[in-house]
């Protein structure tokens, strides 16, 4: 959610220009990239529009309210440019974040009120929640904002009840699943912000640039060929791919193309990448928890191919113009898929995705046991064909 006050000479009664950012679903992050490259990817056009209308209304000052996660990426490029984004975060997890199946309790409720009074201490003019489940909803209604815009299913009971309290409702078609960035888009266009200006992008750390190359060579890695990474981990164990597939994806590629392969991911994806390296018998570099955020964004920025799972450095890879095999499980292609020209989604569907990783079989997930190492091969050599230089 994002709050927004504006200065003493704009208008109370005009929404346009206001610029906010939806960080709650930012697994994808998407700020900015190398100079010529386009900008894609969950939450880049909303920022875009930030950056655009912060000259038109110098004085406006805007708050996001994010999830720790969606904070990240935030925080990552607030060092290398700050207040460029936004001009304060609050960082909360809150319960629709986390659990969002489960009815808010009572303890959350009150987490959520601890929330609010130093909110109304800033007397915002304006919140937007494009978010539609009714909870956030409702916190946004509770900042006591001016004007409150959000995105409403009507399908869910608490968002419809409290719609006509909403002073800018926008609600979510019920004909078509929309991605994640729509949301955001639908909810600026009902205040009459522009939504067809350029991204700014993610900034690249020439820092953290020069510190993964000379990460690389310590590993051994051949800079004068191609490197192809594997981001391994999900954040859930029912979204991984499998330690034996990307070993044997990782001799293939050895194989066919001499690349270099490298590992992202988390610390807790360690045991996982050196699972894969002892698997492959071919040299693997792993950065699993070594990289902070700034320098997994450099690391994909210098890759010539990236294959994944559906997850945050998906879409990060993504605002990057990264050439890039996704692969799905659980998710639902229509509402996350990467938003860059050059990818190649790997699924099978089973008529139950957006199931939110709550598989009704026992042990690995079948969609995800469908997706054999011969079509990720096969995805990967059609992105490669796609490059111009192909």
């Amino acid at each position: 959610m994002a709050l927004v006050q504006l200065g003493d000479d704009a208008p109370k009664q005009e929404a346009q220009g206001m610029v906010l950012a939806d960080v709650k679903k930012i697994q994808a992050p998407a700020h900015q990239v190398p100079e010529g490259v386009a900008t894609q990817g969950v939450s880049s056009q909303e920022i875009g529009v930030q950056a655009h209308n912060q000259g038109a209304h110098p004085d406006a000052e805007l708050t996001v309210l994010a999830s720790s996660r969606g904070a990240a990426i935030l925080k990552a490029q607030d060092r290398l440019h700050p207040k460029r984004l936004y001009d304060a975060l609050l960082v909360w997890d809150a319960p629709w974040h986390l659990n969002f199946p489960k009815i808010l309790g009572v303890r959350a409720l009150l987490e959520m009120v601890r929330r609010l009074p130093p909110l109304w201490l800033r007397r915002y003019d304006l919140a937007i929640q494009p978010v539609h489940f009714g909870t956030g909803i409702v916190f946004a209604l509770l900042t006591f904002s001016r004007r409150v815009a959000a995105l409403v299913d009507p399908g869910l009971p608490l968002a419809a009840r409290v719609r006509h309290l909403l002073t800018d409702p926008v609600d979510l078609p019920a004909d078509r699943i929309l991605h994640m960035q729509e949301w955001t888009v639908m909810v600026l266009q009902k205040l009459g912000v522009r939504t067809d200006l350029a991204a700014p992008g993610l900034l690249i750390d020439p820092k953290a640039r020069l510190a993964v190359k000379d990460f690389l060579l310590s590993q051994g890695a051949d800079p004068g060929k191609k490197l192809f990474l594997f981001h391994v981990g999900a954040g859930h164990p029912l979204r991984t791919w499998g330690a034996e597939r990307f070993a044997e994806l990782a001799r293939d590629l050895v194989r066919r193309h001499d690349a270099v392969i490298a590992l992202t991911g988390g610390k807790g994806e360690q045991n996982l990448a050196s699972e894969i390296q002892q698997r492959a018998q071919v040299p693997i570099v792993s950065t699993a928890g070594r990289l902070d955020l700034n320098e997994v964004t450099a690391l994909v920025s210098m890759a010539d191919l990236m294959v994944t799972v559906d997850t945050g450095v998906m879409h990060l890879a993504a605002a990057l113009n990264a050439n890039l095999v996704a692969i799905f499980g659980a998710g639902l292609v229509e509402s996350c898929r990467p938003l860059n020209r050059n990818h190649v989604i790997v699924k099978e569907e089973f008529g139950c995705s957006g199931c939110v990783d709550r598989c009704f079989l026992p042990g690995y997930p079948p969609c995800l046991e469908a997706v054999t190492v011969e079509r990720v091969q096969a995805a990967v050599e059609q992105v490669l064909d796609m490059r111009p230089d192909a």
